[in-house]
């Protein structure tokens, strides 16, 4: 539902720690619990990340949306229905209370997110008849890269260069991405749940 820069001669600090990350990773997360600067490192080392704050994850919508994208779908992972549902009803609260006018059919999508969300991630009636009705609501109200942004990316949007190359950071169920949704492209690392619209269908691909 997101630049390069001149080659340089020598590598800036931002470079240098994402280049320098690897391996340690996990050892200074685990060491610290804190994130390391610039970190996105492999699905392996988020894992490490979250295993090692079990207890103590974050669970406000600006704790999780401070985190690159591959950790914010980790953490979400591991919260219960009630957070994760009250993660999108602030989005939604903070879009209607500071985004644009609303135009045409965008306050009913609005409702209808709502509800699918406080029905516990669920569409009302038959699942796939329903969906594709929002689907249909959603884009002839909403670009499809604001559609995306709003409904289907908890936080701000990220450079997609920012996830490990090993994460899969889109749904084929339900595909937000600008073009389409490629089932296991790089063999990426496959998720219960994280994506899609309000993160709630499994990640098993990569945007196109």
């Amino acid at each position: 539902m997101p630049e390069a820069s001149k080659p340089r001669a020598q590598l800036d600090r931002k470079q240098f720690l994402r280049l320098g990350l690897g391996a340690g990773v996990a050892a200074g997360i685990v060491l610290t619990g804190k994130l390391p600067a610039f970190a996105t490192g492999t699905t392996s080392d988020v894992q490490a990340w979250v295993d090692a704050r079990q207890g103590r994850l974050p669970q406000t919508y600006d704790e999780i949306t401070r985190l690159p994208m591959a950790y914010r779908r980790a953490v979400f992972t591991q919260l219960s229905l009630p957070v994760r549902q009250e993660l999108w009803l602030e989005q939604l609260r903070r879009h209607r209370a500071t985004g644009p006018a609303l135009v045409g059919k965008q306050a009913a999508v609005l409702d209808e997110f709502e509800a699918f969300v406080r029905r516990g991630f669920e569409h009302s009636g038959a699942e796939f008849g329903t969906r594709e009705r929002f689907d249909e609501l959603v884009r002839s109200a909403y670009r499809r890269e604001d559609a995306q942004a709003l409904f289907g990316t908890l936080g701000p949007v990220e450079n997609a260069g920012m996830a490990p190359a090993d994460s899969c950071a889109c749904s084929t169920w339900d595909d937000w991405c600008g073009d389409f949704c490629a089932f296991r492209k790089y063999n990426c690392t496959r998720t219960s749940y994280g994506c899609g619209g309000g993160w709630s269908f499994h990640c098993d691909g990569y945007c196109n």
